[in-house]
């Protein structure tokens, strides 16, 4: 059997070939590098708890979790949050609530604080009238992102 020879066009679409493997390498490469940097520089995150149910509603207190107590059918709780920046450069921070809560929350979805400033957040949880009677534990998280290269 005769070898067949390659002519210019194979090799010309084979280095082509290369070079578009090699360029779509190097995109993966920088935006998996850049999403890694643009990751948020902190994160706190803190149980939530509140129980649901038709009668008169009660509190909780604790340092450590925002806690609710009971809210009523239709209610609402209201705690508040202070969020600090201690860095020498401003900040995003975003709040975020997992899917058990998530509907039941009012927040900001994100706050800018410069260097050194801190601001009071109020995380209120509103039951709709139609809501399951239960007690609801969930989490909110903090994530806070670097500004300083933003003027």
């Amino acid at each position: 059997m005769k070898k067949r020879r390659k002519n210019k066009f194979e090799k010309k679409f084979r280095g082509i070939y290369f070079y578009i493997l090699f360029l779509i390498a190097v995109i993966i490469v920088f935006f998996s590098v850049l999403l890694w940097v643009s990751g948020p520089i902190e994160t706190k995150e803190f149980d939530v708890r509140f129980s649901v149910k038709n009668e008169v509603g009660g509190f909780d207190l604790n340092g450590t979790a925002l806690t609710y107590g009971i809210i009523p059918l239709g209610g609402a709780g209201v705690r508040t949050v202070i969020i600090g920046n201690y860095h020498e450069f401003p900040v995003e921070v975003k709040i975020l609530a997992n899917r058990e809560i998530f509907d039941f929350i009012d927040a900001p979805e994100k706050i800018f604080l410069g260097a050194g400033e801190e601001k009071n957040v109020t995380i209120r949880i509103e039951i709709p009238e139609d809501a399951e009677e239960k007690e609801y534990n969930g989490k909110i998280r903090f994530d806070t992102y670097s500004l300083k290269n933003i003027k």
